[in-house]
């Protein structure tokens, strides 16, 4: 179904339903716990990162860990 609707100020062209949806944070962990794994399966993980790499890694994990 085609959305003929005139865009308004500050909506982009692709915004959808789903796009207008707030996101909450149990909603991404989930995303993330069943994203993580089917990831992990399809692809090889380097065991040696660069030092760069590593640290934004670990911000990351403790925005995560915050969360």
């Amino acid at each position: 179904m085609v959305d003929d609707r005139p865009l308004t100020d500050g909506e982009p062209e692709s915004c959808s339903e789903s796009d207008r949806l707030p996101h909450s944070k149990t909603a991404n962990s989930a995303i993330w716990t069943n994203i993580a794994p089917e990831l992990k399966a399809r692809y090889e993980v380097p065991q040696d990162l660069p030092p760069e790499m590593l640290a934004l890694l670990m911000q990351l994990n403790d925005r995560r860990a915050d969360e």
